[in-house]
């Protein structure tokens, strides 16, 4: 009994000298992991000041991009994908420019827009104008993406995909590819990095230019849009356009489960009388040859009914920067296996024999200029180098994880070495693809 009194006595902290040693021990070492933590957090304050104090706008304009400066009303921070904020856009193409103040000019609004890249901290906006205008060259408009490509460290990815589309897939556009011109974007008078200008993917002029009684829908596998529904095969659906009447949004989205019924025939060979067979069979090999993961109908798969044709059209290709070996789920990152045609509508048309011979016919027709157009990332990245390492000195990217992060980003950490990766995926994909390909 006196044993077990005892020891009562030896646990108190009030009482007891060795348990005050060890309540004091637990004390200090909090107040160390305190104190520890406030210098981390002043080291990377610190680190960061530090690099965006090497920034001047000289250096910005001397990377060669045009630069991008927009000022909200009263500096508000820009917090939601919802409420807009009137702002200010200024572009200028040099810095001599910029000093006498001739730049393109508009007044507008603007918010978030993205999903998961909206969490992250290089954010994605939506501009609109007040007026319709021009950026950089690009035809007249009043919605614009401003895209920051956080997630790929080579900023090239997108681009490339759009390139493709416009020279060589060109069925995956239905007439039209999003341009895009890459910025340096300042934000209320604070250098926000490398950004790129995308037009945005929507029907009207200089843009999807469709026939009467045509319409646009996307996989969204957020269903976060004014018209959604899911089909008889779980696909996940949105209309494009949102000032539409449910009446006219119900009967596109029976034309649109109409079509996904002739694709999931067990008897299907009649498919091509409701589909366009070419821009499928481009849309199919440009994202199994990037393995972009969103192409596996989860999100930003576009398609466009044609009301004169009374077909459906794969395209305009949109959202690549998770693309040619950027993602490490699902094993993304590997160069070999298919992806695309494990999935959904894809999955079906490749019981078809004639999709499987289009697909190769056409492998056979673009590979030697798909083995060529890899030279247009050493182009594209050798002029947006000066920008992407400025950037890096913002938010610290390179040689660390992110999501999705890549076997070997650790040991990248310089800009020439990410794009060196995408170039040696490509290479490797693309002696997959045709291997693959001859095996059908």
């Amino acid at each position: 009994m006196n044993g077990i009194q005892s020891g009562i006595i030896f646990l108190t902290p009030q009482t007891g000298k060795k348990a005050d040693n060890i309540f004091m021990f637990k004390k200090n070492s909090a107040r160390l992991y305190i104190y520890l933590l406030v210098l981390s957090l002043l080291i990377v304050s610190f680190v960061f000041v530090s690099g965006k104090n090497q920034i001047t706008k000289e250096r910005v304009f001397g990377c060669g991009l045009p630069v991008m400066f927009i000022e909200t009303d009263g500096e508000k921070k820009i917090r939601s994908k919802e409420k807009y904020i009137g702002a200010d856009f200024s572009i200028f193409e040099n810095y001599d420019s910029y000093i006498d103040g001739n730049g393109t000019k508009y007044r507008g609004k603007i918010r978030g827009r993205g999903n998961t890249t909206w969490t992250f901290r290089k954010k994605p906006y939506f501009a609109k104008f007040n007026i319709r205008g021009g950026v950089l060259g690009m035809p007249a408009a009043q919605k614009w993406t401003i895209r920051p490509f956080m997630t790929d460290k080579s900023k090239v990815r997108d681009a490339y995909a759009t390139f493709l589309a416009s020279t060589i897939y060109t069925n995956t556009s239905g007439g039209w590819i999003p341009d895009f011109k890459f910025v340096n974007l300042y934000l209320n008078n604070n250098f926000s990095g490398l950004y790129c200008i995308y037009e945005k993917v929507e029907q009207g002029e200089n843009r999807i230019n469709l026939p009467k009684d045509s319409f646009l829908f996307v996989v969204n596998s957020r269903l976060n849009k004014e018209w959604n529904f899911r089909s008889k095969q779980d696909v996940p659906f949105s209309l494009v356009d949102n000032d539409v009447p449910e009446e006219k949004f119900l009967k596109e989205k029976e034309i649109l489960q109409s079509i996904e019924d002739q694709i999931y025939l067990q008897d299907n060979s009649k498919v091509f009388d409701f589909i366009d067979k070419a821009s499928f069979v481009d849309w199919y090999i440009l994202s199994e040859f990037s393995k972009n993961r969103d192409s596996d109908f989860m999100a930003s798969c576009y398609m466009a009914f044609n009301s004169e044709t009374k077909k459906l059209y794969m395209g305009p290709v949109w959202d690549f920067d998770i693309a040619f070996g950027g993602s490490h789920m699902d094993n993304n990152f590997s160069p070999e296996d298919s992806w695309i045609n494990k999935f959904h509508w894809y999955k079906e048309l490749w019981r078809n024999d004639e999709f499987k011979t289009a697909v190769k016919e056409r492998w056979h027709e673009t590979k030697s200029r798909l083995k060529d157009s890899f030279g247009y990332i050493l182009e594209e990245s050798e002029v947006l180098a000066p920008s992407a390492e400025i950037d890096d000195l913002v938010w610290r990217t390179l040689g660390r994880k992110q999501w999705p992060h890549t076997p070997g980003y650790k040991k990248r950490k310089t800009y020439e070495s990410e794009v060196n990766y995408v170039l040696d995926w490509c290479n490797k994909r693309y002696e997959w693809m045709d291997s693959f390909i001859n095996s059908l």
